[in-house]
């Protein structure tokens, strides 16, 4: 044999940091959401157009422009829920799967609403969604890729 001199490699200088990847669930979730978000825009955007010249007038007397002023400002709402959801998740709070399905209870209490006050087509759309992404959030694999891991080094809970 040949004297080939072995040399140790310093396994701390080549260690790569250690950074939690976001698990394949939690990633579908926020894909939901941005799917979500993206189809409640372009309703309000859809809804905005469908809007005359309206007034405040109009709008403080009741009727049909003051039921679309409330619709534009609960998807407006809903929107804002679903962007603070996906913060959540990017920080990784311990809130962030409560604040998905919170997200998805106003989705759905929109899409109720709708549904007995006037039924249009698209409270379908909104009801079936949620209700797809509420199921897809109860399933075992799904908690559980939202609990926070326990750090065995730093003894914390």
């Amino acid at each position: 044999m040949a004297n080939v001199p072995i040399e140790r490699e310093a396994t701390e200088e080549h260690a790569a940091p250690r950074v939690r990847k976001r698990p394949w669930p939690v990633v579908a979730v926020m894909l939901l959401l941005l799917g979500q978000m993206a189809g409640h825009f372009a309703l309000g955007i859809y809804l905005v157009s469908e809007t005359d010249n309206l007034t405040i007038r109009e709008v403080l007397e009741g009727g049909p422009e003051a039921f679309q002023v409330l619709e534009i400002l609960g998807i407006i709402m809903i929107i804002g829920s679903g962007f603070f959801a996906i913060l959540t998740i990017l920080q990784q709070w311990r809130s962030a799967w409560h604040q998905v399905m919170f997200s998805q209870a106003l989705s759905l209490i929109l899409g109720l609403v709708l549904y007995f006050v006037s039924a249009p087509f698209y409270s379908y759309l909104i009801l079936v969604y949620a209700v797809f992404v509420v199921v897809y959030l109860l399933l075992p694999g799904v908690h559980v890729a939202f609990l926070p891991i326990e750090d065995k080094n730093n003894g914390t809970r």
